[in-house]
């Protein structure tokens, strides 16, 4: 394993996507927006779900959620439903942030949900999938 994965890996250690997943930090860009590298777990779309449905609500769920999404498959309308509406504004940001990355027609819905988000960081990153929805569909 490359020197620089195993630093910014020992550095983030505490993160529980870390410790619970045993993942490893492949870059850390500035701000919270790193690339990791998932256990298995991310193999498994419906374990994944569970996982990422189990959390919500929980204290390590606020930490965890938002770095497994780039993980998920985005195909689990009534979980993503779900995150969109989170009062904690972290994991409908990270949904949309996804959304706007791999747009689809039928994400358009909770694309929404994230624009009309209380926290204006998940409804701005909610504009932005739902104008990325958009362009796609002409």
């Amino acid at each position: 394993m490359p020197n620089a994965i195993v630093e910014q890996t020992e550095i983030f250690s505490f993160h529980p996507a870390i410790k619970t997943l045993r993942g490893f930090v492949l870059d850390q860009q500035a701000g919270s927006d790193g690339h990791l590298l998932l256990s298995p777990v991310s193999q498994d779309q419906p374990s994944l779900s569970a996982l990422i449905a189990g959390l919500i609500g929980t204290d390590i769920g606020e930490d965890l959620i938002p770095t497994l999404i780039p993980a998920m498959d985005l195909t689990d309308p009534a979980l993503l439903y779900r995150l969109a509406g989170d009062l904690n504004f972290l994991p409908p940001e990270a949904m949309a942030a996804e959304i706007a990355k791999r747009p689809r027609a039928d994400l358009l819905e909770i694309a929404a949900r994230c624009a009309g988000h209380g926290r204006v960081q998940a409804a701005k990153a909610g504009a932005n999938a739902v104008r990325r929805i958009e362009q796609l569909m002409g």
